[in-house]
């Protein structure tokens, strides 16, 4: 980890806790169409974002919803949560000091909406130490794909070996790997069992917290 150049770190799950919040909403929002979504469903679905996400959802359950309603139903449901409750999970703040003290670029690499991405850094203090934010609506794309991750390294003129990148997700893990990047799996409550077990297998590295991390770059 001491080698790399720029760090790119996912945002829900990963640096913040707000997975379970995320996951009660897309519960909520198939609940309403009569749908019980099982945790194949989800992991499915957010890894693309709101936006991409909703179309996702209308085309694969056949909803009487437009991609448009899903989407807003979506947004104004996790707006507040991500004004004003999303917290850095512990030792994330430490973390990235200690990143930006050694001189390495950081970027914010999200599914989720710049809005919310940037009010919850903000808030927590966070946006301090951010070079670069940006989402995978801004690309358009999803993390289905690498494109976001290799668009950071681009933008610091770096080459993938030279960055690493913390993921919570196995999909988005398995295409960060695939593409050369140093890949490390971030432990998430929504991410247990089956799923962790395969990216501790997949990811340079794993970790619980951050508390590892902070101790790996002493």
């Amino acid at each position: 980890m001491n080698q790399k150049k720029l760090a790119i770190l996912d945002f829900d799950g990963t640096i913040v806790t707000s997975m379970n919040y995320i996951d009660e909403m897309l519960k909520k929002l198939l609940a309403k169409h009569g749908i019980s979504p099982n945790d194949d469903m989800l992991r499915e679905i957010k890894p693309k974002g709101f936006r991409d996400g909703a179309s996702y959802i209308k085309k694969e359950y056949h909803l009487e919803a437009s991609p448009e309603e899903i989407f807003k139903f979506m947004i104004d449901e996790v707006a507040l949560i991500y004004r004003d409750k999303i917290q850095l999970k512990p030792h994330v703040f430490e973390f990235m000091e200690q990143l930006s003290k050694k001189g390495l670029k950081i970027c914010l690499a999200t599914a989720n909406m710049r809005d919310f991405a940037e009010a919850a850094v903000k808030r927590t203090g966070a946006d301090q130490f951010l070079d670069y934010i940006i989402t995978i609506d801004e690309l358009k794309t999803t993390k289905d794909s690498p494109e976001i991750f290799l668009h950071c390294a681009q933008r610091f003129h770096m080459e993938p070996k030279e960055c690493m990148v913390f993921e919570d997700s196995l999909l988005a893990c398995q295409v960060a790997k695939e593409a050369g990047f140093y890949v490390v799996g971030v432990r998430d409550d929504s991410n247990g069992g089956k799923e962790e077990a395969e990216m501790k297998e997949i990811c340079d590295l794993f970790i619980d917290d951050f508390a590892q991390a902070l101790q790996l770059m002493v």
